[in-house]
């Protein structure tokens, strides 16, 4: 009795299929205003600079007179005179260096008659003459260290930062002022190279600076890097923008919005990040032979795995290039539980779906 009931059981129902949530391919075109990209540079002055003395001594003056110090948005003119150390010094080796040079000429004027008359020898001769040449020399050297005492503007501009004060004892080199011309400003930014071979020198671009209510400028590209930063890439963009108003000011950001050129994208699609896998089907993986995959739910309602190319990566998506036709059912939800062939309940996505745990 108990051999007859247990073959007269039937076997267990094959599990439900797995429920996954499937999303049309979208064309590129279809999504390209969602495909324009916002790149931040930052504003720069032109000529920005930061200025120090070639000679070490005592700041007397950091200002546009004795006494006043350069504050933070001065404007200057050229050749100006922005800073300068203590003269005594400089003034006293410069003075005490002509005597030394008048003196040398003096003793070789003297010689040269006294040579021509025979009565000093050619290489008493030479001697004073190598020591005027050393004394010129020298006075030279004292001249240009009094001439470096003072800083005077390479350009009309504004102080951008007084680094320094009066009474201080500055090394040469140490940077006193930071200036810059406001005339012309100048954004960098880094764009990638799917848009760099769009962008040539000359060409004009609008840009939004947010911190002025979102006001739009134009500004000219002066550059396009030819090699990519290094670890990123990313290539160097200059634009040059014209500032009458001095409105912009260095430290701001500007933003700058590109969009792929269309007929760079051909059959592209656009598909969630969520989609993407790790190829598990054919031969493993080469350089020429794309590592990841999508499924694609066909008609009989059979997963089947697609290798795919990928390019950028805009907000939530992906851009497949190739493997993909526009249209066609891809699994975005539950695809890292799939293999190639593996029946599915494909349900559409909704914004409040959520694929339930594989049984």
């Amino acid at each position: 009795m108990w051999f007859l009931t247990t073959a007269c059981q039937r076997p267990p129902p094959p599990p439900p299929p797995p429920v996954v949530r499937v999303e049309p391919a979208r064309p590129w075109h279809e999504a390209e205003p969602d495909a324009v990209q916002t790149y931040i540079g930052l504003v720069r002055a032109e000529n920005e600079t930061e200025l120090g003395f070639k000679v070490g001594g005592i700041l007397e003056q950091i200002g546009p007179e004795p006494g006043r110090h350069w504050g933070e948005g001065d404007r200057f003119d050229k050749d100006q005179v922005l800073a300068q150390l203590v003269q005594v010094d400089f003034l006293a080796e410069r003075d005490s260096a002509a005597a030394r040079r008048d003196l040398a000429e003096s003793r070789l004027a003297r010689a040269e008659q006294l040579h021509r008359e025979g009565a000093i020898s050619p290489q008493e001769y030479d001697t004073l003459k190598a020591a005027r040449d050393e004394a010129v020399a020298a006075f030279e050297r004292a001249r240009q260290a009094w001439l470096d005492s003072t800083l005077r503007a390479p350009f009309a501009g504004h102080v951008l930062a007084r680094l320094a004060n009066a009474g201080e004892t500055v090394l040469p080199g140490r940077p006193v002022l930071r200036i810059a011309d406001l005339g012309v400003m100048s954004v960098e930014l880094g764009v990638p190279d799917r848009l760099v071979g769009q962008i040539r020198p000359g060409q004009r671009l609008p840009l939004t600076v947010h911190t002025l209510e979102d006001r739009r400028f134009e500004g000219e590209v002066a550059e396009v890097g030819v090699a990519a930063k290094e670890g990123s890439r990313l290539f160097k963009v200059v634009l040059k923008v014209p500032n009458p108003e001095r409105r912009l000011r260095s430290g701001m950001t500007a933003s700058v919005s590109l969009a792929p050129p269309r007929e760079a994208r051909g059959d592209a699609v656009l598909v969630r990040l969520s989609a993407l896998v790790g190829r598990r089907a054919g031969p493993i993986p080469t350089p020429d032979q794309p590592p990841l995959a999508v499924f694609v739910v066909d008609e009989q309602g059979l997963a089947r795995e697609r290798a795919v190319r990928t390019d950028e990566i805009i907000r939530s998506s992906v851009v497949i290039t190739e493997g993909v036709r526009p249209g066609e059912r891809v699994v975005v939800v539950g695809a890292a539980q799939l293999y190639d062939g593996a029946r599915v309940d494909a349900r559409p996505l909704s914004d409040n779906a959520t694929a339930p745990s594989a049984p």
